[in-house]
């Protein structure tokens, strides 16, 4: 008798139904949040690695997609070298199928699909399902090894920011290339996990910076010296965050609340059902890991926003590790903070002791 649960790869057909179970797995909380993937599913996909394999989990008596996950690898530095990092995300059983045999079907294919191979992954702090369930130890399952905790922070584009350095900020250009990628590359050596990019791919076909362009990235100079880049990438047309509901106490207090924040600059919290606009700040690094130019770049990417993204971007997602000093580029700001624990999994044995440990690990929100 054939199963009635059935994992395969992915294909265009699944589009609806993987549409469908990413609303249903919609984050609970004050403030329940569906992570949705309009139009095309697979196009997010592909953002997080450069070889991204969806899996889905099918009921075959109902047609219906009971669970997926998607797993890919792109290259990062490990110890200062570039090395190819696997990475995985996605993973979300329909809420029908929570409880049973689902996971176990799930996860007997990740172990096939992720090998000798040890992962990157990232658990928001408030996702205590995931985190419950990396913790039991449930059979099938990789040994998820923590790698420190990171934060991710949320910026209203409303608020001004201040600062007393010389830097003169600008758009990117052609004649920049160089200079950016020989600074990130510089820079990201230092931090365990940095992706590895080619600036001249911005623009292009390539899936991997679908959305991404040259336009799109920020310089912060010393004289005739880069001492800084941060890009600003809306991914809006690909994924989004809608609100669904709120609970009642907030849901009475949203008014009052975003009186106060359009006064002060704060974040102001959406209508039920409406979709949040967030841009990413994206491959930002400094000279020396120094502060004082990322301060001056965001003083001037949040000018840009407010003047010239009116209605497109409310807010801006940055994330570093939980002791890295660029963190102090960010002080006086009014932030969402969203903690996080960052994890290496594996099948085969603790890769931690792989990694020197005296490296700060790089966090990239845009691509988790």
């Amino acid at each position: 008798m054939a199963a009635r649960l059935i994992v395969r790869k992915a294909s265009n057909a699944d589009m609806d139904g993987l549409r469908a179970l990413v609303k249903d797995a919609a984050q609970d909380g004050a403030i329940k949040i569906s992570y949705e993937r309009e139009p095309d599913y697979f196009t997010a996909t592909r953002v997080p690695t450069t070889d991204a394999q969806v899996y889905v989990l099918e009921d075959t008596h109902s047609n219906h997609i009971a669970g997926a996950f998607c797993l890919g690898h792109r290259p990062a530095f490990v110890n200062g070298e570039v090395q190819r990092v696997w990475y995985g995300n996605e993973l979300r059983i329909h809420s029908e199928y929570r409880g049973g045999i689902a996971l176990h079907r799930l996860f007997r294919h990740f172990r096939k699909a992720l090998g000798d191979h040890w992962m990157q992954t990232i658990i928001m702090g408030d996702n205590q399902a995931s985190l419950s369930s990396v913790a039991s130890g449930r059979a099938g399952l990789p040994v998820y090894y923590p790698a420190g905790e990171t934060i991710s922070c949320l910026m209203s584009v409303r608020q001004r920011l201040q600062h007393n350095s010389t830097y003169q900020v600008r758009r990117a250009a052609r004649r920049d290339l160089p200079d950016i990628q020989a600074l990130y590359n510089r820079e990201a050596a230092r931090k365990q996990l940095a992706p590895a990019y080619d600036f001249s791919r911005l623009g292009s076909e390539d899936t991997y910076y679908h959305g991404l362009n040259l336009h799109d990235v920020f310089l912060a100079f010393d004289g005739a010296k880069l001492k800084g880049i941060a890009g600003l990438w809306d991914q809006t047309s690909f994924k989004q965050s809608r609100i669904v509901k709120y609970a009642p106490a907030l849901r009475i207090s949203r008014p009052a609340i975003n009186f106060v924040s359009k006064l002060n600059g704060g974040l102001q919290l959406p209508a039920e059902g409406a979709i949040s606009h967030y841009a990413y700040l994206h491959n930002a690094v400094t000279d020396g890991n120094d502060p004082l130019p990322l301060r001056a770049l965001l003083s001037t990417i949040l000018k840009e926003c407010r003047q010239n993204c009116t209605g497109k971007v409310d807010a801006i997602v940055t994330g570093f590790d939980a002791n890295d000093p660029l963190l102090e580029a960010l002080r006086g700001l009014k932030l969402r903070r969203m903690p996080a624990k960052q994890f290496l999994a594996s099948y085969s044995g603790d890769p931690r002791t792989a990694l020197n440990s005296n490296q700060l690990f790089y966090v990239e929100p845009s691509r988790m």
